[in-house]
């Protein structure tokens, strides 16, 4: 096949440079203003001259940063190499030897393609093409009709998971050992990948016991547990780990000893609470009446309104926005929120941030700060707060020299925004 003619990358957009310096018709180092791969690409490639109606085309072997090298003038089809001055208009443009070289090329291939086609006698038409060893086309020999259809049928075996050590010596063999694989695994697996019921498992040669009950995985068992196992009728029910039998119904005291509660009083009472009219008598619970409720609070979620106040006086501040939200694992807290001043009010001294949705361990905060439209100088928006009480934050401002300062109420005006995050522990 003809040798193919280059084809170069272009660039979207065809944006242009200028000479940096005047060139001669023979200069063979062309100075650009910018010669990056948005405006050139990598070498080799071509570009365009052009000023006053004049065109040059250029061929460039290698690029620096501000210059064209080793180019070859004038390499379009009655083109010629001119002067041109500094300031002349320089890109690479889509030519008509970038499109010559397309066209001939398809063509090259095109008709490589079909002399290699029309090698075929036409005697022998209708029969599939072979190629020899010199990459010529032949004739097969051989037509549609030259191969018979041929049925596999897959016998119903049972499922197995082994592998044959070697490969089957008939594609029926392999497509057997194939179906019977899947089998095993469609039996095993749900279409999600989980492990079907364990009457499908293959049984253990030695069985275990769980909990005292014996199991070899070719059916399901039923696994007792410690503590409390149901609630029913009313009644709470459980038994002694160590004991046998089926639970029976907890007494109060049992109750009371599994929930670590005292009797009649109050234990811990930010998380749990009992009535103080439960006596706590030796019979069976039988219901939970109102006096018995056993309330948990150790994970909620909501929302609430934060605030700010003076240490002088507490004032009357307003906003136009005041929102805040926590969520409480445990003992901890994680709280956010925003305020945007309406109007600062009668506030004055030190500002405080209060209004938080639980009370607060003793230096147990320290919260994030974001301040916007301070009515101060020389202060980054990013600071702190730290719990002074049980229920107030006092608020710092640090300084750009990195000094931290007490915010006070003459920093506050109206669309002060304060944004703050966090978490601390519940008092």
């Amino acid at each position: 096949m003809t040798s193919l003619k280059p084809m170069y990358r272009g660039v979207p957009y065809s944006p242009q440079t200028l000479l940096k310096s005047a060139i001669s018709a023979t200069a063979t180092v062309i100075y650009v203003e910018d010669a990056n791969d948005t405006i050139f690409p990598a070498a080799p490639n071509t570009a365009v001259l052009e000023r006053g109606g004049n065109y040059e085309t250029i061929e460039y072997e290698g690029k620096t940063e501000d210059s064209l090298v080793n180019v070859t003038r004038a390499v379009a089809v009655g083109d010629k190499a001119r002067d041109w001055p500094a300031g002349t208009s320089i890109r690479r443009n889509f030519t008509a030897a970038d499109l010559h070289a397309l066209q001939d090329n398809i063509k090259s291939i095109h008709d490589y393609t079909k002399s290699k086609l029309d090698l075929v006698a036409d005697g022998t038409k209708g029969n599939f093409i072979a190629i020899d060893k010199d990459g010529n086309s032949i004739d097969s020999g051989k037509n549609s009709e030259s191969f018979a259809a041929n049925t596999i049928t897959l016998k119903e075996e049972d499922a197995s998971k082994a592998l044959p050590g070697t490969l089957p010596a008939t594609p029926a063999a392999l497509l057997q050992v194939t179906r019977n694989c899947l089998h095993w695994l469609t039996e095993r697996f749900n279409s999600y990948g989980h492990a079907n019921r364990a009457v499908t498992a293959d049984a253990l040669t030695t069985p275990v016991e769980i909990n005292g009950i014996p199991f070899d995985g070719s059916e399901d068992i039923q696994i007792p547990v410690g503590g409390m196992s149901n609630m029913g009728g009313n009644a709470l029910l459980g038994r002694n780990v160590t004991q046998e039998g089926a639970p029976l119904e907890l007494t109060a005291a049992q109750v009371r000893a599994f929930l670590n509660v005292a009797n009649g009083a109050t234990a811990n009472p930010t998380t749990v609470t009992q009535a103080a009219a439960e006596t706590g008598t030796a019979t069976a619970v039988t219901s939970w009446t109102a006096q018995r409720v056993f309330q948990a609070q150790r994970r909620a979620s909501g929302v609430f309104s934060p605030r700010i106040v003076g240490t002088t006086t507490a004032g009357n501040t307003t906003y136009s926005v005041q929102q805040g939200r926590f969520t409480r694992v445990g003992d901890m807290v994680n709280v956010s929120g925003v305020l945007v001043v309406n109007n600062r009010g009668t506030i004055n001294g030190n500002v405080l941030l209060t209004g938080l949705p639980l009370n607060m361990v003793a230096d147990s905060c320290a919260l994030t700060l974001s301040y916007l439209g301070l009515n101060a100088t020389n202060v980054i928006p990013i600071s702190r707060a730290w719990n002074v009480s049980a229920t107030q934050l006092l608020c710092i401002v640090m300084t750009s020299a990195g000094e931290e300062l007490n915010l006070e109420h003459t920093h506050i005006t109206t669309g002060t925004r304060l944004i703050f995050w966090g978490t601390y522990h519940v008092a």
